[in-house]
């Protein structure tokens, strides 16, 4: 594979993604259309020369013959060796390419010395996913330098359920807040969904940690919460607890689906109810139910204006657990937030749309840029 006199046509996968995000969130202007994409184009001698003088690091480009190929990866070795031909023949850069177009679109497409430029300096940004693991969307960091840091609130998904435990808000964020110091973590990125966006507030605005940036995605946040099932299992806990078996699983599915828009498929909603089985996982779900309080929230409100972080607020327009006026009442508060809908989905965004919850997450400003994730509370 000989490139050292012909170029090699690169992008970073960080623009991929950029790019299909893109596609996503403008999926009404793209439709079926096609987008050739490439950030730069470098021969072999180039490609080493640049890495080199970026980084400080001696580096030579060394072609690999055919036949050292072959012995690697024989079933496929063909195929490269025709791929490479098919570079030194034609310049895609020049003749295939619109980086005109490319860099329109995206101001930020980055050339082989700009990202290698980049990873040198900001090496691995600290991600915080704050909240339960989620059971079935893998949605994890979307950018390569991020290192991702996981946080199972205690009494939920996959940590320790028994009597005794203090499952508050206050607590949570109590453990959160002494969790970012063990890890040495002063200003994390931080995504939070559901009630993690009451952790993450809570402990940026009372435990006085402090985060990159911040993204809330149909999160409680403050005011009347307490309401519906959640109001009923405070006033009721003990008629809760007595339920049997077939009736807590009946209620906490319909629950879990009542999160959702678009439906849940089978083994997914399975996923979903398998912390909250049996005796242990019955007698958990409503301990924590019964420990969550509108006070903890209310307590920091008169601080959400004092924030100046980026923050970012993402919502399903037909959220039914925390219906749309929420991400209103929030961004009233933090008029310098960004507020992006999501049309056609529900309080389980990472369910309902994980594509356009993503696009978001990985496009844009300095939310997008450093944010990964927060999953949902255990449902």
């Amino acid at each position: 594979m000989r490139i050292r006199q012909h170029r090699l046509p690169l992008v970073a996968l960080d623009d991929i993604a950029w790019f299909a995000c893109h596609m996503f969130v403008h999926w009404q202007s793209w439709g079926a259309r096609d987008l050739a994409v490439i950030g730069d184009s470098l021969s072999g001698d180039e490609i080493a020369a640049t890495f080199a003088r970026v980084t400080g690091v001696p580096s030579t480009y060394l072609p690999m013959p055919h036949a050292e190929l072959h012995a690697v990866v024989p079933e496929f070795s063909h195929d490269y060796a025709a791929m490479f031909q098919f570079f030194a023949d034609r310049d895609v850069y020049t003749q295939d390419r619109d980086i005109n177009l490319l860099r329109r679109l995206h101001p930020g497409l980055m050339t082989f010395e700009g990202l290698a430029a980049a990873h040198r300096l900001e090496g691995m940004r600290p991600t915080v996913l704050l909240g339960i693991r989620h059971p079935a969307t893998g949605l994890g960091c979307p950018r390569p330098n991020r290192r991702v840091y996981v946080f199972d609130h205690l009494g939920f998904g996959q940590s320790d359920q028994r009597e005794g435990q203090d499952l508050s808000l206050t607590a949570h964020a109590g453990n959160f807040a002494r969790l970012l110091d063990h890890w040495e973590l002063p200003r994390p990125s931080v995504v939070a969904h559901d009630i993690g966006g009451a952790v993450a507030l809570r402990t940026l605005l009372l435990e006085k940690r402090s985060y990159r940036d911040l993204t809330l995605f149909d999160a409680v946040s403050g005011g009347e919460w307490e309401r519906g099932l959640f109001q009923l299992i405070l006033e009721h806990a003990d008629v809760f607890h007595q339920l049997l078996d077939y009736a807590h699983e009946a209620l906490v599915a319909s629950h879990i689906r009542h999160a959702t828009h678009v439906g849940l498929r089978p083994e997914v909603l399975d996923a979903h109810l398998a912390p909250w089985r049996g005796a242990d996982g019955q007698a958990a779900f409503y301990r924590q139910y019964s420990q969550i309080r509108q006070a903890d929230t209310a307590a920091y409100e008169r601080l959400l204006g004092t924030m100046t972080l980026p923050v970012r607020i993402i919502w399903g327009r037909e959220d039914r657990i925390l219906p749309p006026e929420y991400a209103e009442w929030l961004h009233a508060r933090v008029p310098h937030a960004e507020l992006h809908w999501i049309d056609g989905a529900g309080h389980l965004l990472q369910e309902d749309a994980p594509g356009r919850l993503t696009a978001h997450l990985v496009q844009g400003g300095a939310p997008g840029r450093d944010a990964c994730r927060v999953d949902p509370r255990g449902n």
